[in-house]
């Protein structure tokens, strides 16, 4: 019986969640706004959430995350939980979408709660137990899928952000000689860089994916940064007995960098980093011991 129950129950879920998300795009005022809300309910579905407090406070945990790992400006933040409080406060007082009593209390309460730019972006220095190590990101690699394992690895050696990786074009790349292939990175504010990795990495990703624009593509479309980062999560648990998202190897790549070259400013241009304040606040843990004040 309850075989049977299962994918009617699940389906009912998927209509209301539909039924929610027509509504709020009827409140919505903005092309805008319209963006937002179909990207908030896409977040939903890709972490199969029904409507509810919990499902916006872990939207809302995820945006923090990427203000926090300089992924979106702290102005983006700012519209996207703007848009998203004034949205769904619409949807619980003007909608005839049917939300019992607990949920709508609840959610407001959350939306009221929203942290603001300064208290999201508020940890923003990495700590060190935040990145896997050399071995650890062996470990990853070795136990993950073909098509994960390549995608920790081009991060790993690169710093990319998940998003720039999975937007990663072939005809962006060319031969950089000495065994390297350059890869032109189209990174935040349509700023581009250029990254480099092995050619023989570059030849196992044209292998692997067989991808006709992006080096990272399935059915001749990048791969979710979403589900990319929750496949690293899943897989570093099983093998780590902790979560690492995908962002942790680009923390990886710049903290390693600037201790072994010291160049602060080069490891931010090579990040695409806009300010090398960025890097020095996020990545720089160095403290004065008691021989080196030159205390009498």
């Amino acid at each position: 019986m309850a075989k049977n129950d299962t994918p009617v129950r699940q389906g009912d879920a998927q209509k209301a969640l539909v039924r929610i998300e027509h509504a709020a795009l009827s409140i919505a005022e903005s092309e805008t706004a319209h963006r937002e809300v179909r990207l908030f309910f896409s977040f939903l579905r890709e972490h199969e959430l029904d409507f509810s407090d919990h499902a916006v406070n872990k939207y809302v945990d995820d945006l923090s995350g990427r203000l926090t790992r300089q992924e979106i400006a702290a102005s983006t933040y700012a519209l996207k939980t703007s848009i998203l409080r004034s949205t769904l406060r619409g949807l619980l007082r003007r909608s005839q979408i049917e939300l019992d009593g607990r949920t709508v209390l609840a959610v407001e309460h959350l939306l009221s709660r929203i942290p603001s730019v300064r208290r999201a972006a508020s940890r923003s220095q990495v700590s060190p137990d935040d990145i896997p190590d050399a071995e650890a990101t062996q470990s990853l690699i070795d136990a993950a899928e073909p098509t994960l394992a390549l995608m920790i690895e081009f991060l790993a050696l690169t710093g990319c952000r998940i998003s720039e990786a999975l937007s990663a074009r072939h005809s962006t790349c060319s031969d950089r000689g000495r065994g390297l292939v350059a890869v032109r990175i189209l990174g935040k504010g349509r700023k581009e860089r250029e990254v480099l990795i092995p050619q023989q990495l570059y030849r196992r990703i044209r292998e692997c994916f067989a991808g006709r624009e992006y080096l990272f593509e399935h059915h001749q479309k990048p791969y979710s940064r979403v589900a990319t980062t929750n496949r690293n999560r899943s897989l570093s648990m099983r093998v780590l007995g902790r979560e690492f998202s995908a962002h942790s190897f680009r923390h990886r790549f710049a903290t390693e960098r600037i201790a072994a070259t010291g160049k602060i400013r080069a490891v931010a241009d090579y990040l695409g980093h806009s300010d090398p304040a960025t890097t020095l606040r996020m990545y720089v843990h160095e403290r004065l011991n008691d021989d080196e004040l030159g205390l009498p």
